[in-house]
């Protein structure tokens, strides 16, 4: 339940890569159907599924306190396609013109598709304490290429390795992790080997936090809002047609969690709706 595929999902299926059988014969190029659409709401009801926006990497820039992220979040700016300027050593332009719909935006996009989907497993590996070897592997790229690149993303983001040296040493010392929230995870295995889960825990446990407080605003306020799946980051289920008006302003507002860092962290709720199925919300 937590990996039903919807109309943006990337398991596609390619020849040479991965294989499907179907029955007996090889399905090559196979792209996943949007599986959403076989939920759909009670008659009378609306399906919704609400979203936190880039979530996990909200919380990996107030940790590592890092300026350009914080205001490139906070403006819906495509952070992936400002990566690629960062790992392509290059000044990025005025972030306004990376957010999506800005008139130049596709100026910048079209020469950097291929640094953007790089940059996309390239960041959250490295941020999550992949090694040199590890993210080559998982990138295609060679070992050199790739130390070049952390150099180049270290440098561009200081507060990032701070953040992770500051996790290491608190695991080392202490032998558990902490998220703003104060929930510990205390750590029993070798440490050597867990240090990207400590790493992935924090900013993966506030989230949790954060959709589970939304959920419970929901329940202790909106009883006509049900909730029937939580996917990490995100919330789905239904509520009466006639009362979407109404319900969809409170719902956005009661999806405000205040995350206590010393700059106060709301993740961004988008909630798209639709009356025929939870794959058709938009």
């Amino acid at each position: 339940m937590q990996t039903v595929p919807s109309e943006k999902s990337k398991s596609v299926v390619k020849a040479g890569k991965r294989e499907a059988l179907t029955g007996s014969k090889l399905v090559e190029n196979f792209s996943m159907p949007n599986v959403r659409e076989l939920y759909i709401p009670d008659p009378g009801f609306t399906f919704f599924d609400l979203d936190l926006d880039r979530a996990d990497l909200q919380v990996v820039a107030w940790e590592a306190d890092d300026a350009l992220l914080k205001h490139a979040l906070r403006i819906g700016a495509d952070i992936h396609l400002l990566n690629a300027y960062v790992l392509e050593g290059k000044e990025p332009p005025p972030l306004e013109e990376l957010v999506e719909g800005h008139s130049r935006y596709t100026d910048h996009l079209g020469p950097r598709k291929h640094t953007r989907e790089f940059a996309k497993v390239f960041c959250h590996a490295t941020n999550y304490g992949g090694g040199e070897k590890t993210v080559a592997a998982n990138t295609g790229r060679s070992v050199k290429e790739i130390a070049w690149a952390q150099r180049t993303w270290f440098g561009a983001h200081p507060g990032i390795k701070t953040w992770q040296e500051r996790t290491i040493a608190q695991i080392r010392t202490h032998r558990f992790v902490e998220n703003r929230f104060g929930y510990r995870w205390y750590i029993f295995d070798r440490l050597d080997t867990v240090t990207g889960e400590a790493l992935a825990w924090v900013p993966q446990s506030t989230v949790g936090i954060v959709i589970n407080k939304i959920w419970k605003n929901f329940h202790d306020n909106l009883k006509a809002v049900q909730v029937l799946i939580q996917v990490h980051d995100s919330l789905a289920g239904q509520f009466p047609t006639h009362m979407k008006a109404t319900l969809l302003p409170l719902m956005h507002e009661l999806a405000k969690i205040t995350i206590p860092y010393n700059d106060p962290l709301i993740i961004p709720a988008g909630i798209a709706t639709s009356e025929k199925s939870w794959g058709e919300c938009k």
